[in-house]
């Protein structure tokens, strides 16, 4: 190859290089902003959510809280639960495995532990209802672990990883992984007891989301005269 063609090379790949990073930074710059749409509607679920847990039984609550005490104290203290995450995850991607863009966004979003608990406990609730009074307690126990696990080493994961970098590809998909996450849980109090209304769980929570959008946006858009 001649002097002039390698210059032509170095010149070509320089440029598709400039203009990838700028398509990745746009994309990123993007996510970053639509994360900061959805944040009202994380505030909204996560504030009526602790509203109805704090309204029911004594042993849903003490349960949900002391699984997320227990993982940190786990985690911080004793030993790193991060292989069994990665564990969990690996079965998740290679289900997903057909589909690139998907499998990535997925890895994230969906804690395998969380779910796999939560198919039990609904096998025993409509099959083996005689030992649901007795191990209520362990279930939610560990759901909560677990997602308290999937949150948590999800973003530690992101924040070692590439997009750690383009805070937009990091707020975005962590946004989803918590919204996932709670609704997730929300489902799981509605099969637990009929006290957990979850159709008022997310009316309350949209509502709230719409109105603060339509506040921001009218304070960014409307002309004062």
């Amino acid at each position: 190859m001649g002097k002039a063609q390698l210059d032509d090379k170095l010149d070509f790949e320089r440029a598709v290089g400039v203009k990838r990073g700028f398509v990745v930074k746009s994309l990123s710059i993007c996510k970053f902003i639509l994360s900061l749409a959805l944040l009202p509607l994380v505030i909204g679920l996560t504030s009526n959510f602790s509203s109805q847990l704090m309204t029911l039984d004594r042993v849903i609550v003490n349960n949900f809280v002391s699984g997320i005490i227990w993982f940190l104290v786990i985690d911080l203290f004793f030993f790193p639960i991060r292989n069994i995450y990665d564990f969990g995850q690996r079965i998740v991607g290679s289900i997903f495995n057909f589909f690139l863009p998907l499998r990535t966004f997925l890895f994230y979003v969906l804690p395998f532990f969380s779910l796999i608990i939560f198919a039990v406990f609904c096998v025993v609730k409509f099959f083996f209802s005689s030992y649901l009074a007795s191990s209520l307690g362990y279930f939610i126990f560990f759901i909560s672990f677990s997602y308290a696990m999937h949150l948590i080493i999800t973003a530690t994961c992101l924040k070692e990883e590439e997009m750690g970098e383009l805070w937009g590809e990091y707020l975005f998909t962590l946004t989803f992984v918590y919204l996932f996450g709670i609704i997730l849980f929300a489902s799981f109090l509605l099969v637990i007891t009929d006290k957990f209304n979850f159709v008022d769980f997310l009316s309350k929570s949209y509502t709230f989301f719409i109105d603060i959008l339509k506040s921001v946006l009218k304070q960014l858009f409307v002309l004062r005269h």
